[in-house]
This record gives structure tokens, sequence and C-alpha cells, in this order.
């Protein structure tokens, strides 16, 4: 009975979680080509379309099966139609063996391949045998046909090279294997090209390796690297984490939150350069693996301006006077019928905002008589109408950050809601905010405002920024 109370309090958890996230992403199936009886694993962007693995049966008359009888999978391309998807087809039949093929990556611009296949073995007798161990191959497009396969020079078949992804438009290589240095499980390695041939695998450390299985790895052009691990803090299976290259290594890895990460294996990553959209695969629904997309519902908040500083200080100067002169004559400002400042040209600070009410006095000092009311005017001071961040000006790295927007001044604006950015796809929502730093330097934080709708107008936004410096972590 403890146990399964047990699972059910991680599982409200885990909606809690949702429940305060869910609306910076909306998340869709793509059930136009992600069936609920075979496996869609694996997106990457290829032309105008997508390339993903499913084990769906093909055209062939021969009926391969893996030691669970299921379908080997195979590589598939599906386009976007408008608004929506096309049919899926093999991506080549060229890639197309007997045993699973894929996961594929390209370079940037589509003029190379690399994916994962089982090794193949020669017999004696002149027949093939499978391993059950992969290896990374590559291939080039000419025109509309692709090369022959070549061999990753760093393949083994006693072990496994699995999830490649291209980066540097193909020439640093980031992938998976199960190699003697490994932690435990699969590592994610990089390899580049250098002088015409590929760097020994190097692995990426503990920060991103785990004792379980890590996968999947995408590099994002900012320079994060975003990956899959049953390790770190995994909730569920697999989780989708990030981390970031600060001098010469790798941050401690961060898990991105619901509803990107569920209580169900999620991996296979991959993000537009703005962050506003992507696919990964999950397995939250059935128990197989389908694709989602998902589009960010965070605000974009366009030219930011500086927070503008509030100035209750001035000089107070009568200029209507025909001469000054202070062995004859005292002069006296007078605030609010109470405060006396003593002097004809000074600088006083208000205490903040308010109505004040100023006199100018001056005393005949020779005759003892009082000219009241040399000049009055009435001040109203306010603070200037803008988003308010309230945080240090200087923190630590991987120091936490409370952030406030409740100083905000806008009194003609019913908001809806408080969002902040702080770069590389970090946002938050909420009037109060909790953030870590994990890079030194200078951080710019975008302060964000939306006005509830009203009728049929489009809402309106204001926006600030504050940077903040960022110093190393002290040892």
């Amino acid at each position: 009975m403890g146990k399964r109370i047990t699972v059910i309090s991680i599982f409200l958890c885990c909606l809690m979680q949702y429940s305060v996230a869910q609306n910076l992403y909306r998340l869709e199936r793509l059930n136009s080509f992600s069936t609920r009886t075979h496996w869609e694993l694996a997106p990457v962007t290829y032309a105008d379309g997508l390339v993903f693995l499913s084990n769906r049966p093909t055209n062939s008359f021969v009926d391969y099966g893996d030691s669970e009888n299921r379908e080997f999978s195979n590589m598939y391309y599906v386009a976007r139609e408008g608004d929506g998807w096309g049919a899926p087809e093999i991506f080549s039949e060229s890639f197309m063996s007997n045993y699973h093929d894929g996961p594929a990556t390209f370079a940037q611009d589509g003029s190379i391949i690399c994916l994962a296949r089982a090794y193949l073995v020669e017999t004696d007798d002149g027949g093939r045998l499978t391993n059950p161990n992969s290896g990374l191959y590559f291939a080039s497009k000419v025109g509309e046909e692709w090369t022959d396969l070549e061999s990753y020079e760093h393949n083994d078949p006693a072990y496994a090279f699995y999830t490649p992804h291209l980066a540097d438009q193909g020439q640093t290589l980031y992938f998976s294997a199960n190699l003697e240095d490994t932690r435990g499980g699969f590592d994610i390695y990089v390899s580049r090209m250098v002088q015409g041939r590929w760097t020994e695998p190097e692995n990426l450390g503990d920060n991103i390796n785990t004792s379980e299985d890590d996968l999947y790895p995408f590099l994002h052009p900012t320079g994060r690297m975003y990956f899959s691990s049953k390790g770190h803090d995994a909730f569920g299976g697999s989780d989708i984490f990030y981390s970031n290259f600060v001098e010469g290594k790798w941050t401690p890895a961060e898990k991105m939150e619901t509803p990107i990460n569920s209580g169900s294996d999620d991996y296979a990553l991959i993000l537009s350069e703005d962050f506003s959209n992507g696919y990964f695969t999950s397995k939250r629904v059935g128990g197989s693996p389908d694709i989602y997309s998902f589009k960010s519902t965070f605000p974009s908040f366009q030219f930011p301006r500086p927070i503008q500083k509030n100035r209750f200080c001035f000089r107070l100067r009568e200029n209507s006077l025909d001469t000054i002169d202070y062995n004859t004559f005292a002069y006296e400002w007078v605030i609010n019928d109470t405060l006396k400042l003593y002097g004809h040209d000074i600088k006083f600070c208000f205490p903040g905002p308010g109505e004040y009410e100023l006199s100018f006095n001056v005393t005949n000092k020779v005759t003892d008589t009082i000219m009241y009311d040399v000049a009055s005017l009435v001040l109203n001071l306010e603070f200037i109408q803008q988003p308010v961040i309230s945080a240090p000006d200087t923190v630590y790295q991987n120091q936490l950050v409370l952030l406030s927007a409740e100083e905000s001044y806008v009194p003609d604006f019913e908001i809806e809601g408080y969002y902040w950015d702080f770069g590389f796809g970090d946002k938050k929502e909420g009037i109060e905010v909790e953030h870590y730093f994990t890079e030194p330097g200078t951080h710019r934080v975008i302060l964000g405002l939306v006005e509830r709708v009203r009728r049929r107008f489009e809402p309106e936004k204001k926006a600030v920024y504050k940077e903040i410096v960022v110093l190393p972590e002290p040892e």
C-alpha cells in the first residue's frame, strides 16, 4: 500500500509541475503520420520536412523482425503541406537494409548524411550475419543521388555507435556509444574532421554523461547541447536536458521543464534557432514512441528599452529677482508649509512620488520684513510608467537569484501576465521568478508585460531590460 501511495504522490507532483509551465509551450502529437500502432521517433529537419524512424510495414514482400517480432525500423520522409503534413514515404531505398536503419543526421545544407545501422558480418560461405551492435555511416548527395555509404573510421563491431548529430556544416560529429570509457550504458562523444580525418572520439565528461544511458545529442546554433538521459534527475525514464559549453567545459546538466518532459520517456529533441519551435519523441500516450511538435506561446517583445531611473532630485532656483544680496536678504524655500530650505539656489531630493507645494520667501534683514510667496508652484511627481526589474546588478555564476517585477508602475495598464526572457530559450512567467545564471559575463534580462485583452483589440505590450553581471563562481 505504501508503494502505491508513493507512485500517486509522484504523479501529483508531476501534474503540479505541468500546471506551472504548461502555458510556455503548445504541444501537438503529429497524428497525421505518427501512429499509435507503430514507432515514430527521432525526427530531424531535412528540405521542407522531417526525416524520422518508423517500424511501420514497407512494401517489401520479405518479413523481417527483431527479437520481439517487431518490424525493423526504416527512415521515412514527410513533407510539409501548408499547415499540415503529407504522406510519409521511404526516405531513400539506398539506405534500406534488412535490419534497423537510423537514426540519421544531416549537415546544415543537407549535403551530407550520417546514419546508424547494424554492422554486417561476412561469413566464410559468403553469407552475412547481423551484429547486434550498430556503426555510423556517411554518404554525400550528388545532384539528386546519394553516394555509397562509407564507414566512420572509428567504428568497432565490439561497440555500438548510435544517435549521431552533425554540426559545423558536417565537420563536427556528436554521437552516443558504449565504448570502454563510458560512465555506464551509452555516453555522448564528439569527433572532429581535421585534415580529412576524424579525430578519436572524446567523451563529453561527467556533467553530461552518467551511469545511465545518455543519448540523442543536439547542438543548438547558440552552442547549447540538448540531449536525453536516464540519469541526472530524470523522472520517469528518459528526460531531456541541456548544457552550455563555458570556458572549455560543459556546465552541469539542467532539465527542461514540463510539458517537454513528462512522466514517460522523452528524447530526441531538435529546436529552431530562435527557440520558438521544435520536435521531440515521447511515449507519454500509449507507451509507443510518437513525434510531437511544440511551439512557444511566450509573447514576443521587440525593442525592449533599458529601465529608466526615477529622478526626484531637482535644482530649486528663483530667477525673477533683480539682485541677490545675502547681506541684506535671507532666502528660503518652503515645501508643503513645513520643510524650510535656506538659500536661493539649492539642490533637493524629494522622498518619492506625490504632490508638493513649493513657495519661495524673501526676508529683509534690515527692516525685518518678509515677502511671502515671491514665487510658488505645485510639483506633481510620479514614478516613470514602465515595467521594473528588481534584481542585483552583480551575481555569481550558479547563484540562485530572485527577480521581481513588483515595482513595475503601469497605472493605466491592466496586466495579464509577467514574462521573463533570460536568453538561450530560458523563459519564465510570474511576478517573481528565480533563476540560475550558469555562464559568467553580462546577461541581458528582458521583462515583458502583456495587457489583459479588451474587446477585440490586440493586447498592448511593454518591455524593459536589465543587464546583470555574472562573476565566475567563487572557489
